[in-house]
């Protein structure tokens, strides 16, 4: 039903696209100019070579020369804008009239420095169609990150986290709780080059998504491995992004790293857990040779400075080269190597030997650039190509006296031999990962500027190809990872699993038409197709997607008196994220049902186990798998009124068809050995003391004596890749700057955001009933809601803002920002639903029932959940109605709630914490940062109020610090 509506922007677009046409035969029209001129140093007046130029309107850029000089010919008359960047100085914007040819034009910036009278460190918003933060080096210096994940802190809503590289550092968009299908769609773009997790296979069991250490394998990237040192901008795009972007459905997080001639700079940085120390410099290898950049970083952390159990270690190392050809070609290369080792293992006062180790070794190399055509139908053509490989490690040692377990070892159905364990020994899981990606990319742009009115067209195909040649999982099938009996584990190569190869096409127009001097039309819109190559090995429902997107805005007034800026802007759009190979190939599930056991080892060495083994393939894939889908929708409005500026942004998103794993059950029949019926119940018959049981032609011996046999059935439990994740948001972000108190060198900034975030399975997940009526196994098993028997999700709200009074103090080069981080709400609730049904009630005192929405509101009764349908042990699946809640024979099966306000969640009082940051220059060649959060130590615990205890929302106080050298 909702196909029709989706056609509608690609109409727009196709209309946008069309009515771009006409303006091919005006551009030869017009008349057209030359503009020439040279970059100097503000301070020093000098030539600042190797500047890039960009005419932003016609979409062209030109590397100054070694006298700064620069020059554009063919360009239309109008108003235009040049915008000047090049590393070490502040990027700085001009506009020009350009009604005839202009030679000379003195272009002047200025080195990037505190001392300057304007600088930024904080995120810029607003200005743009989407909703998106801008974070500058000046801003990143001042923040002091050690992973992209601390950058964070300053997107309007999200709160301040203690820097720390112990834990896996995941990247969410307008989200309260890490939600991993919210990672999963968040895209990092780091230089054009999207980076990939969906070739990660560092985990337990597929099947079951057990991780094995911190493995992110089905979830989003780790941000811990990126350094921050090199980087020069980050944009964190929360609305609807370009039809360039793909595969996300969160948002993006778009890095540029620094590339262009550049001193020594040398950063070392510490905090009580943390040390890490960079350098990195740019060459010039002289004129029209290029550019050289080398950089590196290393950090070691501890999670705990008094013990060595915890530590991780990062080693960053990249070289690029940057070189403009014949004035018209200009390109960047980057060999990037990382080294990421998590190491957990127990405290040797412990006596223990257990270790938990996550190594990854990587080389990633790619190339990305532009070709200027300036011809009629194309004005540039981007294209990029990147690679690259990691091999990854994970071990899991963990000591083991669980007693001697029986395990089998059975590659294919049928009944086995197994064995059992040492009464105790150290398991040693190891995993070997070899992922591999590869992408290319070519965009061709066509830029128009027909009097004042600007267009810009592009179109461009994408592929991407991923891979896993690893080993898999290995070790030593005797001494088994897994204890349980029912579930064991084997071992598997990853070569065995087909790449993943995906293509995307892509077409957008923005259109800017001005209406009188004070108003403009912006309308950005575009469609993107994305595709999955078909194999047959992977479970799927659809294999491509359709992504139409669109942005407007409407400037109201422009450079008036009191109104520099008002506009208007709304977006809507859809999102596709193609599932990762932990779901597109989950490996086979091995179920085991012991059919004999037999253990006198320990007394007189003899014992045997018979094992029933069922091998799931088939029945742990999905071929209904279908992809993850957000729907977003944003308005807003920018100001700028009396030098008080900001933004308000009204935001919903829904996201559909989450990857997750639901828990499915099946009744097995087994054969069980050495028992007899006895009244009903099977009751087992004494075997000889010492004497070794043999298993032949379907029976076991003991002493030539075959022993009798009962067909009995037993639930048994497996995971299946679903889409059980749907995830509704809306909420209002805002931003407000005040203008600067003079005689405080200060300004004041509030930022913040009310968030209403609902997550919910959706899933059909079994659990079975631990318990034996007459020897044997219960007789159903439930089949719940989201697989719980008390909540499918939570509905969390949270209002805070952040009051920042930012001092700067030019003449000393010196910036202060002590921000107030305030959470005005916080609120927790849980729901039990199915279908937009609530399926909690319960009983008063009197007998009566009460269910709905009634149910979540009360904090006098204990709740109850009734399964939606149960298995019996014939595998028939029956609908659990009302009239069986009641019956003793299903009492197991209602689940219940741990106390009777249980749904009223949590709710907490107003609370925050004081933060500062300061930023003092030494002369030009040092600077050194200083951080606090938390610094007047405010309690971290906060009472909540329905249950009355206190819990720990405030950071705890930390600090750390930087010191910056340029040589």
């Amino acid at each position: 039903m909702e196909r029709p509506r989706h056609k509608y922007p690609v109409m727009l677009v196709l209309l946008l696209l069309m009515t771009a046409l006409p303006g091919w035969n005006s551009y030869a029209q017009q008349q057209q100019f030359a503009l020439s001129g040279i970059i100097r140093d503000q301070g020093t007046g000098e030539p600042v070579p190797y500047a890039t130029v960009y005419l932003e309107e016609m979409g062209l850029w030109y590397i100054s020369g070694e006298d700064g000089s620069f020059r554009f010919t063919g360009i239309p008359g109008g108003t235009h804008t040049l915008r000047v960047e090049i590393l070490g100085y502040a990027k700085k914007t001009f506009i020009q009239k350009l009604d005839r040819d202009i030679a000379g034009l003195e272009l002047q910036i200025a080195e990037a420095s505190l001392r300057l009278e304007e600088v930024v460190v904080t995120a810029e918003e607003g200005g743009r169609l989407n909703s998106s933060s801008r974070i500058e080096k000046q801003a990143l210096e001042h923040v002091q990150p050690v992973s992209l994940r601390d950058i964070m802190q300053l997107v309007p809503g999200n709160l301040t986290e203690n820097p720390g590289l112990n834990r896996v550092n995941q990247l969410t968009i307008r989200d309260i709780a890490t939600n991993s299908a919210n990672a999963f769609g968040t895209a990092v773009i780091m230089d054009g080059v999207t980076l990939s997790n969906d070739a990660n296979l560092q985990v337990r069991k597929t099947s079951a998504i057990g991780t094995a250490g911190e493995s992110t394998a089905g979830t989003g990237v780790d941000a811990r491995q990126i350094s921050t040192d090199n980087i020069q901008t980050v944009e964190v795009i929360r609305g609807i992004p370009s039809a360039i972007y793909g595969d996300l459905t969160s948002g993006a997080v778009v890095v540029k790293t620094r590339s262009g001639v550049s001193p020594w700079q040398i950063r070392l940085k510490a905090d009580p857990r943390l040390k890490q120390v960079y350098a990195g410099k740019g060459f010039s290898l002289g004129p029209e040779k290029g550019v050289v950049n080398v950089d590196a970083d290393y950090a070691l952390s501890y999670g705990d400075v008094r013990t060595p159990a915890d530590v991780y270690r990062r080693v960053n190392l990249r070289i690029g080269y940057s070189q403009t050809a014949k004035k018209n070609l200009t390109y960047n290369t980057r060999v990037r190597l990382i080294y990421s080792d998590a190491d957990n293992r127990t405290d040797p006062d412990n006596f223990l030997d257990n270790i938990s180790r996550d190594r990854d070794m990587g080389i990633g190399l790619d190339i990305n650039g532009t070709y200027r055509l300036n011809k009629k139908w194309i004005t540039n053509l981007e294209f990029m190509a990147a690679g690259d490989v990691t091999s990854q490690y994970s071990r899991e040692k963990t000591y083991r006296s669980q007693g001697r377990v029986p395990q089998s070892l059975a590659m294919s159905s049928g009944e086995n031999l197994g064995f059992f364990t040492p009464y105790r020994y150290y398991s040693d899981l190891e995993v070997f990962g070899l992922p591999v990606n590869l992408q290319a990319r070519v965009v061709a742009n066509l830029y128009g500027k027909y009097g004042e009115i600007t267009n810009k067209v592009l179109a461009g195909v994408e592929w991407t190809s991923r891979g896993n040649r690893g080993a898999g999982k290995v070790f030593d099938p005797y001494l088994s990872p897994d204890i349980n009996a029912s579930s064991t584990y084997r071992e598997r190569s990853f070569r065995d699993i087909p790449f993943l190869n995906r293509y995307s096409l892509f077409a957008e127009d923005k259109l800017r038409v001005p209406l009188g001097l004070v108003r403009a039309l912006e309308i950005q819109a575009g469609v993107r197709f994305n595709g999955i190559l078909h194999d047959e090995r992977f479970s799927l429902d659809r294999y491509f997607s359709v992504e139409p997107r669109l942005n407007a805005r409407f400037q109201i007034l422009r450079k008036q008196k009191g109104f520099r800026e008002l506009s208007v802007r709304a977006g809507w759009g859809m999102n596709y994220k193609m599932p990762s190979m932990v779901y597109l190939y989950p490996e086979p599930t091995y179920l085991d049902v012991v059919s004999f056991s037999y253990n006198d080892i320990d007394d007189n060495g003899v014992g045997m186990v018979l094992f029933t083994t069922r091998k799931l393939e088939q029945e742990v894939r999905n071929p209904e798998l279908k992809l993850q889908q957000s729907t977003n929708f944003e308005a807003g409005i920018d100001f700028d009124v009396e030098n008080v500026t900001g933004s308000l942004v009204f935001f919903k998103e829904k996201m559909v068809n989450g990857y997750g794993f639901a828990t499915q059950v099946m009744p097995v029949s087994y054969n069980r050995y050495g028992y007899i019926w006895d009244k009903g119940s099977p009751s087992r018959i004494d075997v000889p003391s010492g004497k070794l049981p043999q298993y032949e032609s379907g029976a076991v011996y003991v002493d030539g004596t075959a022993l009798p046999l009962i067909r009995d059935t037993v639930f048994l439990s497996y995971q299946k890749p679903v889409n059980n994740i749907v995830q509704n948001k809306w909420g209002v972000e805002f931003t407000v700057a005040f203008p600067e108190i003079r005689s405080l060198r200060t300004t004041v900034s509030l930022t913040g955001a009310y968030l209403n975030v609902i997550s919910q399975d959706e899933s059909l997940g079994a659990i079975t009933v631990p318990v034996q009526v007459a020897g044997r196994p219960y007789p159903y098993a439930g089949i719940y809601a989201g697989g719980n028997k008390t909540s499918t999700g939570s509905r969390r709200e949270r209002l805070n803002t952040n009051v920042c009074f930012i001092t700067h103090l030019p003449a000393v080069g010196m910036v202060v920002t002590l921000t107030a981080q305030l959470v005005l709400m916080d609120r927790t609730t849980y729901i039990c639903e199915w279908q937009d049904q609530v399926q909690t009630y319960y009983y008063d005192d009197k007998g009566s029932r009460y269910s709905g929405k009634w149910a979540y509101s009360d904090d006098r009764w204990t709740k109850r959940v009734n399964p939606l349908y149960i298995m019996d042990l014939s595998g028939n699946i029956i609908p659990f109605t009302q009239e069986m809640e009641n019956d003793i024979r299903y009492r197991e099966l209602i689940g219940t709630t741990n106390k009777e306000s249980y749904y009223l969640g949590s709710r907490y009082p107003l609370y925050g914490i004081l933060n500062i940051r300061l930023t003092k220059e030494i002369g030009r060649w040092a600077a050194v940062s200083f951080y606090a959060n938390n610094f007047l130590n405010l309690d971290q615990l906060v009472k909540e109020k329905i249950s009355g205890t206190a819990y720990a929302r405030n950071l705890p106080f930390y600090f750390g610090a930087e010191v910056r050298l340029t040589l």
